[in-house]
């Protein structure tokens, strides 16, 4: 058993808490676990060389204000942040985020094996979703922990193997949905550039705008936004250059807000406006006719 010293601070007020965390080799031991109601102080936890063991946070509901790598992050409801033995932890918990914070904090000769899902890179943060089953499982441990009736110590082994796979499993279906929902996604914005439909739209109809937002670009190079208005320029040119539409009946037709903003993005994108890509695009066809005819 090892004895750490950390530092917690409640409405700005320092305690030095004496906690003792343990390390066992047996295969899992759980040492403890809470889900904690957070809305009546201001919470902030720090651990400088972190803990012996390793210790899960699940927020559940509300904002979990962390510093990861010297970074600070907000991490919101459906998120978990892994912290490994010796990893540096601080965290703050704001009363009026009405954050439902749960924790485990575990030890064991298997732990390395069972943690390496979530230790291959600097990455501790992992989105698995809003799920009462989740909480059930860590008041399932916390419940057990804190009557200790016989064999409580295999039961919460037993739960938290299960809210383990229940992560991973979570993280998996993600990663596989991630490799279809965005050309799902990408058919769908092709389909409906004639309306005027915005990234929040899309979203709506797979995921929220925010997680959208992070798998398109992690897998095109493109945000939604980015893309739609390539789209978008691309079938403007088409009906630039093949159709007697207007450029005004072009803006309305891909959904464009309106006709000038229409314009800039046009000769941003492409380098030049609807008017000169017209003009180019009929001289080169001229230019072309001409040579076909003297040849």
């Amino acid at each position: 058993m090892s004895k750490h010293s950390n530092i917690i601070y409640v409405e700005g007020e320092c305690i030095l808490a004496e906690l003792y965390e343990i390390v066992s080799q047996n295969y899992l031991q759980v040492n403890s676990c809470s889900v904690a109601f957070l809305n009546d102080r201001d919470y902030f936890t720090f651990r400088k060389d972190g803990r012996v063991d390793y210790h899960i946070i699940y927020v559940y509901s509300g904002v979990c204000h962390v510093v990861l790598n010297g970074k600070s992050t907000f991490v919101e409801k459906g998120n978990i942040i892994v912290f490994l033995p010796g990893e540096r932890q601080q965290y703050t918990y704001k009363k009026s985020d009405f954050s439902v914070h749960c924790y485990v904090h575990f030890t064991g000769k298997e732990c390395e094996r069972l943690m390496s899902y979530f230790s291959k890179d600097d990455n501790r943060i992992f989105n698995v979703g809003v799920d009462d089953d989740i909480k059930n499982l860590y008041q399932n441990i916390a419940f057990e922990l804190n009557i200790k009736r016989e064999g409580y110590s295999d039961l919460c082994a037993g739960y938290f193997l299960q809210l383990l796979t229940l992560f991973k499993r979570k993280l998996i279906n993600a990663n596989t949905q991630r490799k279809t929902i965005i050309p799902d996604v990408c058919s769908y914005m092709a389909e409906t550039l004639d309306r005027f439909i915005t990234v929040s739209d899309y979203a709506k109809h797979f995921l929220s705008a925010s997680r959208l937002g992070h798998l398109f670009k992690e897998i095109t190079g493109q945000t939604p936004q980015e893309y739609l208005s390539t789209l978008r320029i691309n079938k403007a040119k088409y009906y630039l250059k093949h159709t007697n539409l207007s450029i005004g009946e072009i803006s309305i037709e891909l959904g464009f807000s309106s006709f000038n903003y229409f314009s800039r993005i046009f000769k941003k994108r492409v380098g030049m406006t609807p008017s000169e890509y017209i003009r180019h695009h009929h001289n080169s066809e001229y230019i072309r006719h001409h040579h076909k005819l003297c040849e």
